[in-house]
């Protein structure tokens, strides 16, 4: 896979990308000097080999997306190192930024242009199939292929009511079903674009089912829900601003009238569909409850905000949620512009769609739509799982397509007062 992304032409370049990252385990990897390198980062190792060597380092406008993703890695790191005070600490947190900014701009200097975006959506969906038939054969055998690679088990993970939870290359079913609901709304706009694109979205979208029913995880079925309310939500685009302060303030209302604090919805949300909703409510609690330890550089020990702790390591709680981590990590400035970033690339994909509402097919429109449909589920996921493995290439991937947003919107507007 790295041979090829060097050679393949850049339309195909995030080929091998995809399917490293539908078909390897994080097991795999090569230790050196103390340096892990999985799969994924020796991939963008060999993603900037290609760049330098075929001369494909073009110039960058930075915006002010790519400048918050080096701002929250810069803090991730900074905060963490001085929270722990080890050169390991260091090296640990610089791995992960290297993940992050390494995939960031590998991906930001190989799509150049949002017209391209469909066609590596068309890619995404094509490698997902055989995945989803994997995902069934793992059903059927409660056998996990994927263990041959290390780093998931071979025996396939069932609930306390004995249904099983399949995982694929991913490290745990929620992961695996989280991958697939992200990648829903791409397909759904996928549809929109060439006639010939129809059967392979609906392929995508098939893959896609498969993969959240056979992980049996409630995080991944709740996010595909708010994807299908996302999409619909197109015909009422003009109204957003509205619509966002209208659930502000339903959230709000809802906190002063109920008993329990608006998150413990989590919990009851659970009661209905199942998942551990409890533990989220009860996580969001003890995050506000002991805000003081982790608020300046956050902390490293958790193990008594829950009444129960992670099996390997019983000084932390599990962390499923990202917002939390990302102020476990870093403290509360790590929080804030991971939140602000977030909140810019949303703000991207918005001012362009309605930027192009005069002279641009809907076919284009549209795509623009599923990429902050896309972040929205990510966003939704957040709140009951944290990403620790493959699936960060996923949300690099749409927070590099919202930053050409960004830029597209530049230019479109440069070009429009030089008229």
């Amino acid at each position: 896979m790295g041979i090829l992304l060097i050679v393949l032409p850049r339309r195909l370049a995030l080929l091998p990308i995809i399917v490293t990252v539908c078909y390897m385990t994080m097991g795999q990897q090569v230790v050196i000097g103390g340096l892990h390198f999985s799969i994924m980062r020796m991939m963008i190792l060999f993603g900037w080999v290609r760049l330098i060597v075929r001369g494909e380092l073009t110039r960058l406008r930075f915006n002010a997306i790519d400048k918050l993703l080096f701002g929250w890695q810069a803090s991730r790191v900074t905060l963490n190192t001085l929270q722990f005070g080890t050169a390991e600490a260091f090296i640990g947190m610089s791995g992960y930024a290297y993940d992050a900014v390494g995939m960031f701009f590998l991906l930001r200097f190989l799509i150049r242009d949002l017209d391209e975006v469909p066609h590596i959506v068309k890619m995404i969906s094509i490698v997902l199939v055989p995945l989803a038939i994997l995902m069934l054969i793992e059903k059927s055998t409660t056998r996990n292929m994927f263990s041959i690679f290390g780093g998931v088990h071979i025996n396939t993970m069932i609930d306390e009511e004995g249904r099983l939870r399949c995982q694929g290359p991913f490290r745990h079913p929620i992961l695996a079903g989280t991958f697939a609901a992200a990648l829903l709304p791409l397909f759904f706009g996928l549809r929109f674009q060439r006639p010939q694109f129809r059967k392979v979205a609906n392929a995508g979208i098939g893959a896609a089912a498969v993969i959240i029913l056979t992980a049996h995880s409630s995080g991944p079925v709740v996010a595909s829900v708010f994807v299908v309310i996302g999409m619909l939500l197109w015909r009422l685009r003009d109204s957003m601003y509205v619509l966002r302060w209208g659930g502000l303030f339903a959230l709000i209302a809802l906190h002063l009238i109920m008993k329990d604090p608006v998150w413990a919805l989590y919990g009851r949300l659970s009661n209905v569909i199942g998942g551990t909703g409890y533990h989220r409510t009860m996580l969001i609690t003890a995050a506000i409850n002991y805000f003081d330890e982790w608020w300046l550089m956050g902390t490293h020990y958790t193990g008594h905000w829950m009444p129960y702790t992670l099996r390997l390591d019983p000084t932390m709680a599990d962390m499923t949620n990202q917002f939390i981590y990302e102020g476990i990590v870093g403290g509360l400035l790590t929080m804030v512009l991971f939140v602000v970033l977030i909140s810019r690339c949303f703000g991207a994909v918005g001012r362009l769609v309605h930027f192009r509402e005069a002279d641009s097919p809907f076919s284009s429109k549209i795509m623009v739509w599923s990429l902050g449909v896309g972040l929205f589920a990510h966003v939704v996921s957040f709140m009951s799982v944290s990403y620790f493995d493959q699936n960060v290439v996923m949300f690099y991937f749409i927070l590099a397509c919202t930053s050409l947003c960004s830029e597209t919107l530049v230019n479109a507007r440069k070009y429009a007062i030089a008229a």
